[in-house]
């Protein structure tokens, strides 16, 4: 994922970004820097006032996350290693979806250049993309054109059509990661130039060959 990253970004993820992994019997908050978002018995089933801080803006408790992340994408071992476990059952790689969401963080920063893309892109996205969770707000929207970008995802409604190549009626995902990122360029030139700069210097022939379970 970030082998052939620019230099200028890879300095700063290497520097501020990280990855940790949730055992079976772990959560997110079994990190210390989210351990204020561990539920506790008193906040079962409850988000409101104090419990606010145990539940996402969606009302979701961190607990029953699979990934989550800041400057460090945190994601549970069965999805990472496609275990039956996994509720995405091998179909989506969430530590590249949360790693993206760091990169974003840290890589990104207030470069106004690229976040200038970033926004034209999103502001757009209806001209060109179905509606899932990869529009829900712009940094799931650059999360998903990532895991667009590598193929690590073969969700279609879950990465807004982004990953469908041809006509999204057909419901077809991409069949290799070459054909996703034509099709990232061929939709949506200008979120292509900015993942594929960042990713791979605008070297688009440079692919990632990560897969969804390999690591």
């Amino acid at each position: 994922m970030l082998r052939f990253m620019p230099m200028s970004f890879y300095s700063k993820v290497s520097e501020k970004a990280s990855m940790g992994v949730v055992a079976a019997d772990q959560v997110i908050g079994d990190f210390p820097e989210y351990a204020s978002t561990k539920d506790t018995p008193k906040c079962n089933g409850i988000c409101t006032g104090g419990c606010g801080r145990t539940c996402t803006t969606t009302g979701r408790k961190y607990d029953s996350l699979v990934g989550y992340s800041k400057d460090r994408a945190v994601v549970k071992e069965s999805n990472l290693l496609c275990t039956p476990g996994d509720p995405y059952n091998g179909k989506l790689n969430v530590l590249m979806h949360e790693f993206a969401h760091a990169i974003h963080l840290v890589a990104l920063g207030t470069d106004f250049r690229w976040h200038r893309l970033l926004d034209e892109s999103y502001l757009t996205w209806g001209e060109r993309w179905g509606t899932g969770y990869a529009t829900s707000d712009q940094k799931e929207f650059f999360a998903e054109a990532t895991t667009s970008y590598f193929r690590t995802s073969t969700l279609g409604p879950e990465a807004a059509e982004m990953n469908l190549c041809g006509d999204p009626r057909n419901n077809t995902i991409c069949p290799d990661e070459f054909s996703s990122r034509e099709n990232l360029k061929t939709k949506d030139p200008t979120l292509f130039r900015l993942v594929d700069h960042l990713y791979s210097g605008g070297r688009t022939f440079l692919q990632g060959r990560i897969g969804i379970c390999d690591w």
